[in-house]
This record gives structure tokens, C-alpha cells and sequence, in this order.
């Protein structure tokens, strides 16, 4: 079977899901990750730590490119992605000087088929479209975007509402797997204590990315990005319902919300349930399974 060539597209550093999300790219032989993009404020920082995560995985052979640390419209945000301080000094070759835009664009181009996984603010691919709208004729979407079912503002839309009303303007394959279904595949006690528990040098590193999101969360990790990367090669793991959505750019107190409009040819493909114990089975399977071998 051939594997599905994915570039990811992250805000790598802040919710600890984005970080567990890549471990898990890394550890799905159904994908070919030709990249990795960083987006949304200190965007050289989380460079960095993407960098160091598939160094220790062994894949630094994957070119990592610094994205847009601005908004469309938004003000760029200045806080530290305070997962990064587990990051070393060193030099990471794989970082490559091209920015993320031009990287985007140079990999459309060079590739048949390719599925842009969207884990963080959508900037990147927003700008990419406004260059050159007429090359991306090859691509799939996945985005882990929007609460439809909700009038709720969504993280990685309010960050960038225009960037998102950009992408869902478009004609190419899109899947959105938003909060209706990311907020049921939550870990638990066990499960983190489990990657506390691994000699494994990948997951011992996780665990320490665990230890300092959680510092500074109240709760278990949510799998929100882990799950747009399982939907990237298994779609049957969700429920999909084509609807047509927009983003609401102009009332200031529901800016960020994603909406669906009746009778209106669709748009999107919207996850509306997914199977729980599946995936999560998966997650635990391919990030922890091999590695079961615990220190004591």
C-alpha cells in the first residue's frame, strides 16, 4: 500500500497535543512525513523542538521550516512556548533556511498528492494560497479546527479567523476534526503514568513535555491533534458529515466561530462522532506499545 505523503503544520509548544501528535505520525508507517511547518508566535522556538522530537525519533532526515509567527489580522503573540525549555542549544540541520510559505509552496509542486495536516493557527497555508492559489489542485486538507455544534470560538480559528475563512473558501478535499469529537479521546492517570514509567528515550522525552504542560494545565492531555493525524490515513475513525461552514470575522464577541449555513452545497467534511476506544487504543498502541519495557 502506498503511504500517504503528509506535511504537518503545527503550533508545537503550548497544548501538549501537538507534540503527541507528531510521535504519533512517527509512529504510523501508513505516512510518508515529508515535513514539518511551524506556525503562530516564536515560531523559530517551536522549530526547535519539532527538530529535537524527530531528532530523538531518529527522523531528522525530515526538513523542518519556520513559519509565520503573525496573524493574518491578529497581533502576534509574545508569550514562550514553555515546552521548548526542554529543548538543548545545539545546532539542528534539518531546520532549513527556506520559510515555511515557500516551503508549502515548493512541496505542492513537487508532489502529486499531498495531505497538509493543519494542528495549530492556519496562517501558513493561508499565505501560501494568496501567492499561488492556481497550484494547489493536488492537496487534501485535514485541520483540527472549529466547535460546530457550539458557538464557542475554537483555539486554533481565533488565533486566525481570516486564515481559516481562506482555506474553507476553497475547492480542495477538506476534513475538519474539531472540538465535537476531539474533546471524548482524553488521557488518563494511567496513561500518563505509563509514559512516566518508559525507558524509551522518545517517550522519556514526551513524558518530560507532559510533566511541564501540565504545570501549568488543570487537566489530563486531550488527543485533538493526535486525532486529525489517525483521521489523516483512517478516515472510518470518525463520522463525517459534508456541511458547508463559514467563519464569523466581523462581530467582535463571536469572532472565531465557526458556523454552518443550510442549504448550501458543502464545503468540508465535519467529524460528528468518532470511535473513542478505537483510537485511543491506536494512540496507546503505537506511541507506548513498543515500548511497554518500564524502568522501575
Amino acid at each position: 500500500m502506498d503511504k500517504v505523503k503528509v506535511l504537518i503544520d503545527t503550533d508545537i509548544g503550548d497544548d501538549i497535543d501537538d507534540a503527541l501528535a507528531l510521535a504519533l505520525a512517527l509512529n504510523s508507517p501508513e505516512l510518508d512525513i515529508v515535513g514539518i511547518t511551524t506556525v503562530y508566535g516564536k515560531t523559530d522556538v517551536r522549530a526547535r523542538l519539532a527538530a529535537k522530537i524527530l531528532e530523538i525519533y531518529g527522523r531528522d532526515d525530515i526538513p523542518v521550516a519556520i513559519g509565520s509567527s503573525k496573524p493574518l489580522v491578529n497581533p502576534e503573540p509574545k508569550y514562550f512556548p514553555r515546552q521548548a525549555l526542554a529543548v538543548d542549544k545545539h545546532f539542528f540541520p534539518n531546520i532549513v533556511e527556506e520559510n515555511a510559505v515557500d516551503f508549502i509552496l515548493e512541496t505542492v509542486s513537487k508532489y502529486r498528492e499531498l495531505t497538509i495536516i493543519m494542528i495549530g493557527p492556519e496562517t501558513n497555508l493561508a499565505k501560501a494560497l494568496l501567492m499561488k492559489p492556481k497550484i494547489f489542485n493536488n492537496i487534501k486538507i485535514v485541520m483540527m479546527a472549529g466547535y460546530v455544534s457550539q458557538p464557542f470560538p475554537e483555539y486554533n480559528v481565533k488565533c486566525d479567523p481570516e486564515a481559516t475563512s481562506i482555506i474553507l473558501s476553497k475547492n480542495f478535499p477538506k476534513i475538519l476534526v474539531g472540538l465535537d469529537v476531539t474533546l471524548k479521546c482524553s488521557m488518563n492517570k494511567n496513561m500518563v503514568k505509563e509514559f512516566r514509567r518508559s525507558r524509551h528515550k522518545g517517550v522519556k522525552f514526551l513524558s518530560k513535555l507532559i510533566d511541564i504542560w501540565m504545570s501549568y494545565s488543570n487537566h489530563f492531555p486531550i488527543l485533538h491533534d493526535p486525532l486529525a493525524i489517525a483521521v489523516s490515513f483512517d478516515r472510518s475513525i470518525v463520522e463525517l458529515k459534508p456541511m458547508y461552514l463559514e467563519v464569523e470575522l466581523e462581530n467582535p464577541s463571536n469572532r472565531g466561530i465557526i458556523y454552518l449555513v443550510s442549504n448550501r452545497e458543502p464545503n468540508i467534511d465535519v467529524s460528528i462522532n468518532v470511535d473513542v476506544n478505537r483510537f485511543m487504543n491506536m494512540f496507546r498502541n503505537r506511541v507506548l506499545g513498543k515500548f511497554i519495557e518500564y524502568s522501575h
